[in-house]
Formats: C-alpha cells, structure tokens, sequence
C-alpha cells in the first residue's frame, strides 16, 4: 500500500508561491520606513556642477556678466564690456557672432 502524502502536489505550489511572495515582500522592504528626516539643501547643492563655457570665457577676457531676467526668473547672461557698456548675449559672444571691442 502507498504511503498518504504529507502534502499533495496543489498544496506543496501554494505554499512554495506564499513563501516566495514573502521573501520578495521582506527583501524589497525600505528598513528605513517611518525614519524621515527633513534635509535642506547643502551649498553645493545649488552650485552647477560644470561651469557655462561661455560664461567663463566672457570673464576670463575680462568682461563682466549681466543676468536676463524675465518674469523675475533668471534666464541668460550679457556679458558686457565696462569700458565701452557694449554687451552681447554669452553664447553670441562664445560663438564670436559679435564683438564687444569698440
């Protein structure tokens, strides 16, 4: 005579898909949950992390920067000639589509 099985085959899969489920449910868990802390952005947070080139040209020939700002937003720089107030948009200047020599 056959020995009864422990488990028939339908429940030994059903209980092989519980215990996969929880190891997936327990590696995939956050072991930080409920530990939340408020940060403010460090300095170097609002620093870009790689410097305009043509910003930096337009300084680097000793030219002076002018923000744009529309809308109270800060959208693009002048660079501007102190000596003859010329000014050319950075990127104009960058591609030496204008000259702020007199």
């Amino acid at each position: 005579m056959l020995k009864k099985q422990l488990l028939s085959t339908k429940q030994l899969l059903y209980l092989i898909f519980l215990l996969s489920a929880f190891i997936f449910i327990v590696a995939c868990k956050d072991n930080r949950a409920g530990e939340y802390k408020e940060t403010t952005p460090s300095e170097n947070d609002s620093k870009p992390s790689m410097a305009n080139p043509a910003a930096t040209r337009c300084v680097n020939d000793g030219y002076s920067l002018e923000p744009i700002i529309e809308n109270g937003v800060n959208v693009d720089y002048l660079c501007v000639n102190p000596e003859t107030g010329f000014k050319c948009e950075i990127w104009k200047y960058f591609r030496n589509e204008c000259s702020l020599k007199p």
